[in-house]
């Protein structure tokens, strides 16, 4: 994994694992997420150079402030550059989504998609999708932390994402 995980003490002494996470963007519109679980979600905080907004999608799109992991989001970069995201690792989350297209984020480590469960059960009618300067939409498998993905429902609902090796969902 590129996660740098160390441990660093909270306030209350206790110990909890960090990480840097490097989130590599191209030169104009990225469809990324973040990777981990930060303290500060804004947008000018996590992502400082980007040259636009940050849109979710919600039926129609949505500049966002404050990001957060699990949520996908449009931005726009004049160059390519890695960005490092610093936060306490995501192993698993719930992620709401409305009926038709959904723009979703990943955790901290890869995850394929046959480890997503859905509640209710049985809602995904697409395959996951991630956009590809160079090459536009390409089909995914696993979903990659700091990449957003679209995908499609039949109706409003929850995606559980768990890391693999984190448990699995109800049967």
């Amino acid at each position: 994994s590129n996660a740098n995980t160390f441990a660093v003490a909270g306030n209350d002494g206790s110990r909890k694992p960090m990480a840097s996470y490097p989130v590599q963007v191209n030169a104009g519109w990225n469809l990324l997420s973040v990777p981990l679980d930060v303290a500060d979600g804004t947008k000018s905080v996590l992502f400082p150079t980007a040259t636009s907004p940050a849109y979710i999608y919600q039926d129609s799109y949505v500049a966002k402030d404050t990001l957060e992991a699990g949520s996908g989001y449009w931005l726009k970069f004049s160059t390519p550059q890695t960005i490092y995201v610093q936060g306490d690792t995501a192993l698993d989350k719930a992620v709401p989504v409305r009926v038709g297209w959904n723009m979703i984020g990943s955790l901290t480590v890869p995850m394929p998609v046959s480890h997503i469960y859905t509640e209710p059960d049985g809602i995904i009618s697409s395959k996951y999708f991630r956009y590809v300067a160079a090459g536009g939409y390409q089909q995914s498998d696993t979903l990659q932390p700091g990449i957003g993905y679209w995908v499609k429902t039949t109706q409003e609902g929850m995606l559980f994402l768990t890391a693999p090796g984190g448990g699995e969902g109800p049967i």
